[in-house]
């Protein structure tokens, strides 16, 4: 059964007038003296109006309800209710609660501990559901960090190309060939739509390990970086074998999607010296508003290597901000370890 809720009579505004009609004419005659007094009543009670519009006014925030959204992994609680305004109800009457699920086939009612803003990476899809923040701007954007084992990836990370298989163990997560060129392999929000303001100074800092045997002996470029839902930017790390003409790491811009198009190098000469092999171990760094942007490999893997970046592209931070990270060919086979990101306002 559906909870209805029976809101008190509130006195409108004529209710008020009316009363202060009566009380005019019950002091009709009274001189000038009781005129004015009855004036300061009317008054009175016409800031009595205001305040209790006001006060209505000021406790009804801005909510935003999206359908086919759902956050997963933060239902504290479910009831029944009759509509996704009841449900609403319901959350604002719950201190704990952050936002909510509204499922609509069987009018179900989820509140949450969190919201699309505090956890953009549990904000998915679903299309018998609608989600709701109860309180849009209560989070301000100032810092991220997250370490993404192989299990965490696995509850969390949206995993796109369905045509290259995977698995995980404790230690690696393992991608092998599929049948799309360009493909992204998977991704992680980490900053919802809407949170940032436009030419925020914001810089991304990335460390990646993979499996050193697959870039040594096998076909394995991965290409790892950000994007607004529709510019990408970053790095593509190439086996060992591409490294005579492109170097451990360089730069790419591109348009995001399911695979990469428009797919730019940026500072893809190889260096004069070379790392002996593959060393593993990625240090990538973005500064957004700068569009610029570094690659490095600590002096201890393979006696080292740094290579910066001038990208072209701006990407509409308003829009939100996603990890990518997409494979070149469809033959590739890429084992990842763990990535380590940070994101903090400069």
């Amino acid at each position: 059964m559906g909870k209805t809720r029976t809101e008190g009579h509130q006195p409108s505004q004529t209710d008020y007038e009316g009363e202060g009609h009566r009380k005019l004419n019950a002091h009709e005659g009274g001189g000038e003296g009781t005129l004015v007094k009855q004036a300061m009543v009317a008054v009175l009670w016409f800031l009595i109006v205001l305040v209790d519009v006001s006060k209505s006014l000021k406790c009804t925030e801005p909510v935003r309800s999206v359908k086919g959204k759902y956050l997963r992994g933060h239902v504290t609680s479910n009831v029944s209710t009759s509509s996704l305004g009841d449900c609403m109800l319901e959350c604002f009457s719950d201190p704990q609660c952050k936002s909510i699920n509204f499922r609509f086939k069987y009018l179900l009612c989820e509140l949450n501990d969190a919201s699309r803003n505090t956890h953009p990476w549990d904000y998915i899809s679903s299309e018998e559901h609608a989600y709701s923040d109860i309180h849009p701007n209560e989070v301000a954007f100032q810092s991220l960090h997250l370490n993404m084992t192989p299990s965490w990836l696995q509850a969390h990370a949206s995993f796109i190309d369905s045509n290259s298989s995977h698995s995980a163990t404790a230690d690696q997560i393992t991608f092998n060939a599929g049948s799309l060129k360009n493909a992204a392999l998977f991704k992680v929000a980490l900053v919802a739509d809407g949170v940032l303001t436009e030419g925020a100074s914001l810089t991304v800092e990335m460390t990646i390990a993979v499996n050193a045997t697959y870039g040594q002996t096998t076909d394995s470029d991965l290409r790892l970086g950000v994007s607004d839902g529709g510019k990408f930017i970053g790095f593509e790390i190439p086996d060992h074998y591409d490294y005579e003409s492109n170097g451990p790491c360089y730069g790419i811009q591109a348009k995001s999607g399911s695979s990469l198009s428009d797919i730019k190098a940026l500072a893809k000469n190889a260096a004069i010296s070379q790392p002996s092999s593959y060393p593993g171990l990625f240090f990538l760094t973005l500064k957004l508003d700068q569009k610029w942007g570094s690659c490095i490999i600590a002096r201890g893997h393979v006696g080292g290597f740094n290579k910066t970046v001038r990208y072209t592209e701006q990407l509409m931070l308003r829009q939100g901000l996603t990890f990518e990270v997409y494979k070149s060919d469809e033959k590739e086979r890429a084992g990842i370890k763990y990535v380590e990101v940070r994101v903090s306002k400069n």
